[in-house]
């Protein structure tokens, strides 16, 4: 690469990044930061931890495990990458006794809407100006009232988000690779979401 593609490039990439920034901050995401591709770890423990279906998510959904993919396919769509954007926002909870049953908890099941809400929109915003991208949310995706799987393709593979950490990612390990906080206090909860993408 001679030194004025090399600027170049160096200039685009910054331009990207900054693109992303704004994006998130009109979001009014809590936290953001980058991980990069080459760092990112596969945990087995957390695919395992998912079949628990605490959330009674599992094998109900494209977005989650399996639907999702294997970890090793859910590895091979990653590293097509060049970077993860990690983003996060914070929930104040009314109860620390939401946390128990979150999953069943009404209150907690709007923040998890908001926040999908949130990265659909970050999806539609980023198209503007990055060509090849993907995004990670948090939790299932609700796009449809009742979900294909498993009889049936996606009825939305474009707009269809996997579940960050189902993918396989230890939440706490990321949110340390980008200096980001993982845990306030027992009345706020925070959801993490990400979106690798490419320089182009």
């Amino acid at each position: 690469m001679g030194f004025i593609s090399y600027i170049r490039n160096r200039i685009r990439r910054g331009s990207q990044d900054r693109f992303l920034v704004r994006c998130v901050k009109k979001l009014q995401v809590y936290q953001y930061g980058w991980v990069e591709i080459k760092d990112l770890n596969y945990y087995d423990s957390v695919r395992e931890y998912c079949k628990e279906n605490y959330c009674h998510q599992y094998g109900t959904n494209w977005a989650c495990p399996p639907g999702m993919g294997t970890i090793d396919e859910c590895r091979e769509r990653t590293a097509k990458y060049e970077r993860m954007m990690l983003f996060s926002k914070v929930y104040h909870l009314s109860s620390t006794d939401l946390v128990t049953d979150a999953y069943e908890n009404p209150e907690v099941l709007g923040m998890m809407k908001d926040f999908r809400d949130l990265t659909i929109d970050l999806q539609d915003m980023a198209k503007e100006r990055i060509e090849d991208f993907f995004i990670y949310t948090n939790g299932a995706c609700t796009i449809c009232k009742e979900c294909t799987y498993p009889d049936a393709p996606c009825r939305f593979p474009d707009k269809c988000q996997p579940a960050l950490e189902g993918t396989g990612y230890m939440i706490s390990e990321l949110a340390n690779a980008a200096s980001m906080e993982c845990f306030i206090d027992p009345k706020n909860i925070i959801f993490f979401g990400a979106i690798v993408y490419n320089y182009k």
